[in-house]
């Protein structure tokens, strides 16, 4: 293999993802930003979901910078890829974007379900509707991206040890990989089932 992305047709196609994620995104921040300056009390009503929404925006900006670095690096190594493959996989730049991937997949599922809690409270438990704040938002978010850094850290920490000279198993710098699941499907579970029972005892005490 002489190209980190091997095939010609998926080039184009990831240049023109990471395109759209960027602008999309950065495009929808501004406007939210905009829209709670000029808003007034009408959108401080709803600021919690606004602070959600433009968090799940900043999880799929991790996704476009992961992507990014992809692409770049596909232009670096190209035509030379093969000689410098684990050099790639074992460099800071190669984690880094296993790492944005990671955090973009764990807090983005996150932030979705937090999303349907707080849409649940608004629309089926109108009368508590006062419950869920800016505040409240706050808490679960800085909660979110701790646990879901914490959660990445530790399992990039498994993916490198499985690895020679802590390298990462693949190219494309995947974390969550089921290669040899089952020796890691342990580590993974205990994450997991920890992450769960964290994001469950909070709602619990929070409520």
């Amino acid at each position: 293999c002489t190209d980190l992305i091997a095939s010609q047709a998926l080039r184009p196609i990831v240049w023109v993802m990471l395109v759209t994620i960027l602008t999309g995104n950065i495009c929808v921040l501004l406007v939210n930003h905009y829209s709670e300056i000029r808003g007034g009390k009408s959108v401080k009503t709803s600021s919690g979901q606004t602070i959600l929404l433009s968090n799940l925006n900043a999880c799929d900006l991790t996704l476009g910078i992961y992507m990014t670095i992809l692409a770049a690096y596909d232009i670096y190594y190209r035509g030379n890829y093969g000689i410098y493959e684990f050099e790639w996989r074992a460099g800071i730049p190669c984690k880094l974007a296993g790492m944005f991937s990671a955090v973009s997949s764990v807090m983005s599922t996150y932030l979705i379900g937090l999303i349907a809690f707080e849409r649940y409270i608004k629309v089926c438990l109108s009368f508590k509707s006062k419950w869920w704040d800016k505040t409240k938002s706050l808490y679960f978010l800085i909660s979110g991206w701790f646990i879901s850094l914490l959660f990445s850290s530790i399992y990039l920490g498994v993916e490198m040890s499985a690895g020679r000279d802590s390298a990462l198993s693949n190219g494309i710098c995947i974390i969550f990989t089921y290669s040899k699941l089952s020796k890691r499907s342990f580590y993974f579970s205990v994450i997991f089932t920890g992450y769960l029972i964290i994001a469950v005892c909070f709602v619990t005490i929070v409520y």
